[in-house]
């Protein structure tokens, strides 16, 4: 049996919520010293704080010249973006965006990949662009 998972608990004869959040892809792909963003919306309480983590628990703020939060509401929703620049191999992994109240804590993971960069499809692109340079 599984135990149920509560949404609402009583504080002070109020009802809270616990925020609900979900990432927009669950799966980015970046280039190494290109900028990518990676984001979540929440439908939450007032008292809700969004923020990001590395799964491997690094603080993305650690590194404040190439990452940055933003955070806007768009009606009852709530958007964090995550933007991260001149993306370093040590960047890709598992993200998490948190929504947090006094009601509890959620979150949404996200995993930036790196992309394939094949050097063989590269040099036919190149060899096609210079032979058509010619020809022309």
């Amino acid at each position: 049996m599984y135990e149920k998972k509560r949404f609402m608990t009583l504080f002070n004869d109020y009802i809270l919520v616990i925020p609900s959040i979900r990432a927009q892809s669950t799966l980015i792909h970046g280039t190494i010293g290109k900028s990518t963003h990676l984001r979540c919306s929440a439908t939450a309480p007032f008292d809700t704080t969004l923020y990001w983590r590395r799964i491997d628990n690094n603080n993305v703020s650690s590194q404040p010249t190439r990452f940055r939060q933003q955070q806007h509401i768009h009606g009852d929703l709530l958007h964090t973006t995550l933007y991260i620049k001149d993306l370093e191999k040590e960047d890709f992994g598992l993200y998490a965006c948190f929504a947090e109240s006094k009601a509890g804590r959620n979150k949404a993971i996200i995993e930036l990949k790196g992309k394939n960069t094949n050097k063989s499809d590269m040099n036919k692109f190149f060899f096609f662009f210079s032979i058509k340079n010619i020809i022309v």
